[in-house]
């Protein structure tokens, strides 16, 4: 069967805008889902609490109690700290943490330990907490984007 074109133009118009709201609504909905912010309480108290205790153990020497760092460490605290990190992932943030610290061995504490103390570092910055787990996946902390202010 072959359909001349009166008979297939009332519905081109239609079908094209039917489709571009649906790719709309999708793009839109994967937007909504996949980027999401500090400010989305992204760990947990449990997690911070944990993060805490290693904090002390493996990074307190260097980067002080307070997290103020020193004369040639960074702090982990603050203006300065939060500014540094704004507009960028909390994948990079953690690929820093990851790659780098402990300055002396830095493979000598694990990925998960160290997503443990990343929470507890965003909690001392006044990041609020949630229910779940900072996870310490890559891919997935690429769609955290890291966020000075609230929004």
């Amino acid at each position: 069967m072959t359909l001349n074109r009166d008979e297939v133009r009332p519905w081109c118009p239609l079908w094209f805008a039917g489709v571009i709201v649906v790719t709309a609504l999708t793009c839109q909905a994967e937007a909504a889902g996949q980027m999401r912010s500090v400010w989305d309480r992204i760990y947990s108290n449990e997690q911070a609490k944990r993060g805490e205790t290693l904090y002390r153990i493996e990074c307190e020497s260097c980067h002080a109690p307070d997290l103020s760092g020193g004369k040639v460490v960074p702090e982990l605290i603050g203006n300065t700290f939060t500014e540094d990190w704004d507009g960028l992932s909390v994948g990079q943030l953690f690929e820093r943490v990851l790659l780098s610290m402990p300055e002396e061995d830095p493979g000598s504490v694990s990925r998960y330990d160290k997503a443990d103390i990343l929470a507890f570092i965003l909690q001392e910055n006044g990041f609020p907490p949630g229910q779940g787990d900072l996870q310490a996946e890559m891919d997935l902390l690429e769609r955290v984007r890291f966020e000075a202010a609230k929004p």
